[in-house]
């Protein structure tokens, strides 16, 4: 999995990594960031498995969630990204994947949730839906910060339930 914005995906690739660790997985995580001191971007890959991760390199990701202009695409078998960054004619915006979904990420976290920080949980709900976690066996109460634990939640049960192609 490959994420791609600002602090929060830090939040999204921590909490992701404890859910995954919790279940019993070996985990790899790879931050990466770029110059600028604030308002920077964070590049976040994320490699799981059942066996030990001998190589924790990605040629193609099985998910790109990406929120943000700043990197080249990356190679992936499904893509989704914010249709927010879409918005500039400047900008292409072709789906380069074998499947893909657009996805306003920040119009549904400022519309149901009342902030873009929580753009990052409904990520998350997302990407353990599509790669098989049943949210509903697991205490991820647990596992984010006590500010405002509860719209975290649900924001990551919000990204869950919602139904796409995918």
């Amino acid at each position: 999995d490959l994420a791609e914005a600002g602090q929060g995906v830090k939040l999204l690739s921590y909490t992701l990594r404890q859910v995954l660790t919790k279940l019993g997985h070996e985990v790899s995580l790879n931050l990466a960031y770029d110059a600028s001191v604030r308002g920077g971007t964070i590049s976040a890959d994320l490699i799981y498995s059942s066996r030990l991760i001998e190589n924790p390199v990605i040629d193609e990701a099985d998910i790109l969630i990406k929120f943000t202009r700043t990197r080249d695409w990356f190679p992936a078998k499904t893509l989704v990204i914010d249709e927010s960054m879409c918005r500039e004619e400047s900008l292409s915006c072709s789906i380069q994947s074998n499947k893909g979904t657009m996805y306003g990420f920040e119009d549904v976290a400022v519309s149901l949730f009342g902030s873009k920080l929580y753009i990052n949980m409904i990520a998350l709900g997302r990407i353990l839906r599509y790669i098989g976690i049943n949210i509903l066996l697991l205490n991820i109460k647990d596992l984010l910060p006590e500010r405002a634990i509860e719209k975290n939640l649900e924001a990551i049960k919000y990204g869950f339930s919602y139904r796409d192609d995918v």
